[in-house]
């Protein structure tokens, strides 16, 4: 949203409704605020005590936004966008004045699935490539990522989106006009074998709400031949300005590997009054003239037509066919005893073998070692300990592959004589551990011990207090126990993402731990 009559408070807070999972702001702000204004000199805020009445939908915020992410600050805008039960699991912003600008350095680290804290200091290098200007150094220094910088996108989205405008306006086109032009087309091609998904249009409806006839052709390499298809759209007033999204899934059409098609659209059943511009951006050498529309009943180049203009603001997105992954399948392993020797194979899917393994974040326990060419851990502990680590795994393939996995290994003593009905060792206290793996996107793992025999409850509750889920509630024998929750509360729905408190009530035995599920 760029139109400065647009962008306003009101405006912005229901685009937060809105099912985005990232939002990237540009306002001016304080620690408390975003302000807009508009070319009448008149200002608009949003407030940080009203993110959570507005209820976001969105997991990331990148805020170009003075000081909204200064944490000593009471009630800082970045600490109400992200910690919430039910959204905002990250934000970039600055302590100070600036912002990260030059994103075109940090959105690709993110398609190859990159974590957000990698994709962060690859953009924060590539600006420091040969020194900092001083007004650099102003808005840069004070940065600062805010959540966990270890998340990443877990699947690569199959969705492309083709474009060949630059956005910005050089010139534009109406319906109806009395040039006899008509048509307004773009050609595109297949990277891939796809499916065509949807349409975008930067078209704006000035005066009523007509409807387009949006339009797919065949391609003679120039201009469009056959028609393939058609859907019609009623254009919204209110979209002045904005991007039209059109569903075209429905239509079916299928596109193999460098194909070309062209997309374009005509007005239909004009009222009186009623007009409608398309937007066209302004010539770039790097960017070939795709553009074409009818005229006078014969087809031209839209630049042959009108110098000032290049390609028109169509864009498409396709469905491609998936690309190869490979997948750690283990997401939890067995507790180590001191006095055993402990081996465990992390299991993996797809890719190209060998595989090589490494730890990326965390470490494993005094002793016990990753083997990097069989992704096996094993050796004899010597301490008592709770380890949390990433693994990862690379395949051999060319670009190679990769996953990572958050794990977590406990280690316990196993030596008492007494033993429970499985032939396992009692316990000698009442234990609640913590939950693995932790945070958790699917489930996750409970362990606790009894010493004696007793009824004992384990329940999940939110972060209000709210109950979720009762996982146990039964009258259990003394000895080491475990339990899966799935992520679901006692009603089968999935639970949202956030912060969720898991109480076990064991005789006269109480004790409560956080665990956070991300989705």
């Amino acid at each position: 949203v760029s139109d400065p009559w647009t962008t306003w408070d009101a405006d912005y807070e229901n685009t937060l409704t809105e099912p985005h999972e990232l939002i990237q702001l540009w306002a001016h702000s304080n620690p408390v605020h975003h302000g807009f204004t508009n070319p009448a000199g008149q200002w608009s805020f949003t407030y940080s005590w009203e993110i959570p009445a507005v209820d976001p939908s969105a997991y990331f915020y990148i805020l170009c936004a003075c000081s909204n992410a200064r944490y000593t600050a009471s009630d800082y805008m970045a600490g109400w966008y992200i910690f919430s039960p039910s959204y905002g699991l990250a934000a970039i912003g600055n302590t100070t004045l600036g912002a990260m600008i030059y994103c075109h350095d940090f959105y690709p680290s993110l398609g190859y699935q990159k974590p957000i804290g990698d994709a962060y200091i690859i953009w924060f290098l590539a600006q420091a490539a040969g020194g900092f200007w001083w007004w650099e150094e102003c808005y840069y220094y004070g940065l600062t990522l805010l959540g966990d910088p270890t998340l990443r996108i877990q699947k690569k989205s199959n969705s492309r989106m083709i474009q060949y405008d630059n956005e910005w306006g050089g010139s534009s086109v109406c319906l109806p006009n009395s040039d006899g032009t008509d048509l307004f087309n773009t050609r595109f091609t297949a990277h891939k074998s796809c499916s065509l998904s949807a349409v975008l249009m930067l078209a704006n409806p000035w005066n009523g709400a007509p409807t387009c006839r949006i339009y797919v052709w065949d391609s003679d390499g120039t201009f469009p031949s056959a028609k393939i298809d058609s859907i019609d759209v009623q254009l919204n007033p209110a979209n002045i300005g904005r991007w039209t999204w059109v569903d075209v899934s429905e239509l079916g059409l299928q596109f193999s590997e460098g194909e070309d098609f062209h997309v374009g659209f005509t007005a239909v059943n004009l009222q009186p009054g009623d007009r409608v511009d398309l937007h066209a951006g302004v010539p770039v050498d790097s960017l070939p003239m795709r553009s074409s529309l009818m005229h006078n009943g014969e087809w031209v180049l839209f630049h042959d037509f009108d110098p000032e203009g290049h390609n028109f603001d169509i864009r498409v997105v396709v469905v491609e066919e998936p690309e190869p992954v490979v997948e750690i399948t283990t997401l939890t392993i067995p507790n180590a005893c001191l006095e055993q020797y402990y081996n465990q194979a992390i299991e993996v899917e797809g890719g190209i073998p060998p595989y090589s393994w490494d730890l990326t974040a965390g470490s494993l326990p005094d002793s016990i070692t990753l083997e990097g060419q069989t992704g096996v851990i094993s050796g004899q502990a010597t301490c008592l300990d709770t380890s949390h680590f990433t693994i990862r795994v690379t395949d051999s393939g060319t670009p190679s592959l990769i996953d990572i996995q958050h794990l977590t290994l406990v280690t316990r003593r196993c030596s008492d004589n007494a033993e429970d009905d499985n032939g396992s060792v009692l316990p000698e206290h009442f234990v609640l551990r913590q939950n693995y793996p932790n945070p958790f996107n699917h489930a996750c793992n409970i362990e606790y011990a009894l010493s004696t025999d007793c009824r004992v409850t384990l329940t999940v509750y939110n972060i209000l207090g709210q109950k979720v889920r009762v996982l146990v509630d039964e009258y259990q024998s003394a000895g080491h126990k475990s339990v899966t929750w799935d992520g679901k509360d006692d009603q089968g729905q999935d639970a949202t993402s956030g912060v969720y408190f898991y109480r076990i009530q064991a005789g006269d035995f109480a004790e409560a731990k956080k665990m956070l599920l991300l989705k």
